[in-house]
């Protein structure tokens, strides 16, 4: 019987981002899929996106773990460098794109973001991305040959994702001041330059206005978390708003839970039709309730959401209307859905196929690696 491959799995962001939160998604759907993975600890964000530098220097002692393939989220400087070093020695490399980053931004930031990116996914074995939409981005501005690209699309881990009993339910909103009788709506995000939590403030604040008693859950944290909390202050939605900060990963589902219905929305603008949404499957995957806007991704999900324009008081109307009449019902086929074909382990195990025939189709490096201390 052949030897498990080993796969070494690292984001270039940090441990409290989305990213990270796919790259250990994606490292237990291989192992489920009987690869011997191990994931790269990142750093917790810190300002001035000073981890990313910082975070140089800990991930080239990745070099040092053994491995037969070596797969990147997002083909950052940090983690494009050890992907490059890696390839030298004979390793198999993937570089995970799974949005247009520079495209959040402006101006020479955005520039230099996108020059950084621009080497690494070229010279890798495999480039995966999430949405159909970012195969001829990633063609067209990364120079990357079809037979290269593979969709390696968003999936949810299925094993958190068990209903809660009612009175955990209601312990959970009383620990933190919601009463039994208010509206509780519920977002999840990673609070960071991509969040458009500051347009969903206005439609929750439009909302508020016709659903008495109703109160807003931000669930999970970022380097954004501070300004966001001011701006809840300064619109008035301080009163109404809970703020949880950083929510461990397995604990998400706890808190979405305790929601009568959840929010989804993404500003109608170019960088947020390359997105897939982790937290809309991850709702649906709970049998929550979700409003949200059609841009993108969300479109997708029209038959299983309670979806709208980008309108701010449509999508606040559609919320006030779920709130008050429980919806018809079509969170449950949303939920058979996401379970029937967006679990992770099927995902997982459809990877590792790919990873194989590409090993397969790769040519032996001239190094050899057992003369490098380990490199490969």
């Amino acid at each position: 019987m052949p030897e498990p491959l080993r796969i070494v799995v690292v984001s270039a962001l940090s441990i409290d981002s989305g990213s990270y939160l796919r790259a250990c998604r994606i490292a237990r759907a291989l192992e489920c899929a009987g690869a011997h993975v191990t994931v790269v600890k990142s750093m917790w964000s810190l300002p001035f996106m000073l981890h990313f530098p910082l975070s140089v220097v800990l991930y080239l002692r990745a070099l040092f773990i053994r491995c037969d393939v070596i797969i990147g989220l997002k083909p950052l400087p940090n983690v494009g460098l050890l992907l490059l070093i890696k390839k030298v020695f004979g390793t198999l490399t993937v570089v995970d794109i799974d949005d247009v980053d520079f495209g959040f931004r402006t101006g020479w930031l955005a520039t230099v973001n996108r020059t950084l990116q621009l080497p690494t996914p070229k010279r890798c074995d495999l480039v995966t991305y999430h949405t159909e939409r970012l195969r001829p981005f990633i063609r067209e501005t990364f120079g990357v040959r079809d037979d290269k690209l593979y969709q390696l699309a968003q999936g949810v881990d299925l094993d958190p994702s068990v209903p809660s009993d009612m009175a955990s339910r209601r312990a959970r909103r009383e620990a933190l001041g919601i009463d039994a009788h208010q509206k509780l709506v519920v977002y999840a995000a990673h609070l960071n330059i991509a969040s458009d939590l500051d347009a969903i403030f206005d439609i929750v604040g439009i909302a508020s206005r016709n659903a008495e008693g109703l109160r807003f859950l931000v669930v999970g944290g970022g380097p954004l978390e501070r300004r966001f909390r001011r701006m809840a202050c300064a619109l008035g939605m301080d009163g109404l708003t809970t703020f949880t900060g950083y929510v461990p990963p397995a604990e998400v589902a706890d808190y979405l839970r305790m929601g009568d219905a959840a929010i989804v929305y993404y500003k109608d603008i170019e960088v947020n039709y390359f997105r897939e949404s982790m937290k809309l499957r991850e709702m649906l995957a709970l049998g929550l309730k979700v409003v949200c806007n059609d841009v993108g991704d969300l479109e997708r999900f029209k038959d299983y959401t309670y979806q709208t324009g980008s309108d701010h008081e449509e999508v606040a109307n559609q919320l006030v209307t779920v709130l008050r009449d429980g919806g018809d019902g079509r969170e449950a086929r949303g939920m058979a859905y996401v379970r029937r074909c967006l679990d992770w382990k099927d995902i997982g195990a459809r990877l590792l196929h790919r990873i194989t025939e590409a090993r397969q189709a790769s040519p032996a490096s001239p190094v050899d690696a057992a003369a490098t201390g380990g490199l490969r």
